[in-house]
């Protein structure tokens, strides 16, 4: 069984490490709203977010695919049909 050995958290009480007693770690950012920015494992693995002032996702990003959705410097008809990595396969 793999137990969690030591996990941190903010002040907002949101989990921002742990590691496991296989010594396998995640680790977690937020913005100032709480939302997830970053998260990263000890096996390589990461995902890069972010939000506008209303807390809606414009960008996403992982290591695996690379850019999967930009959505910041968009005009509002580019918005409504947000634009996909060609290379992502469902």
């Amino acid at each position: 069984m793999v137990d969690i050995v030591k996990e941190e958290r903010n002040e907002r009480g949101l989990v921002t490490y742990r590691e496991n007693s296989l010594g396998a770690w995640e680790k977690w950012e937020y913005d100032a709203n709480g939302n997830k920015t970053h998260y990263e494992t000890s096996n390589g693995y990461w995902v890069k977010t972010e939000f506008n002032a209303n807390g809606k996702l414009t960008y996403y990003e992982n290591s695996k695919v690379g850019v999967l959705y930009d959505w910041r410097e968009q005009t509002k008809a580019e918005a409504e049909r947000p634009k996909q990595n060609k290379d992502f396969v469902r």
